[in-house]
C-alpha cells in the first residue's frame, strides 16, 4: 500500500497528525537526513510534503532525495521563506513550456 508522509517542525506535527499521515519531526539538519534515508529506503512512501522551512534549512537532502521520491513544499507554521513560491512557479513554468 502506497503511503504518504509530512515532514515538518515540530510545532505543526500535532495537527497534521491528524489527517492519518504518518508525520516526521525535521528539528534538525541531522534528523531531516535520517528521516529523507528512512523514506527512501522504506520504498512504499510515494508522496513526501515537506514544510518551507524545512525545505530551506537542508538543500543538499532535498535535492538528492528528489531524484527518488515525489516531494511537495508546503507552507509551513512560522515564516514565509519563499521556498513554497519558487517551487510552485518552476512547476508551472515547467508544465506549461515557459521555462
Amino acid at each position: 500500500m502506497s503511503k504518504v508522509a509530512i515532514i515538518a517542525d515540530r510545532s505543526v506535527l500535532p495537527a497534521l497528525a491528524l489527517s492519518g499521515v504518518k508525520v516526521f519531526d525535521a528539528g534538525t539538519s541531522g534528523k531531516f537526513s535520517e528521516v529523507m534515508t528512512h523514506i527512501a529506503s522504506d520504498g512504499d512512501y510515494k508522496v513526501v510534503f515537506v514544510t518551507e522551512e524545512a525545505a530551506e534549512l537542508n538543500p543538499e537532502e532535498m535535492e538528492k532525495a528528489s531524484s527518488g521520491l515525489n516531494i511537495v513544499v508546503i507552507p509551513g507554521h512560522g515564516k514565509k521563506t519563499g521556498v513554497f513560491s519558487a517551487t510552485l512557479e518552476g512547476l508551472t513554468m515547467k508544465a506549461t513550456g515557459a521555462g
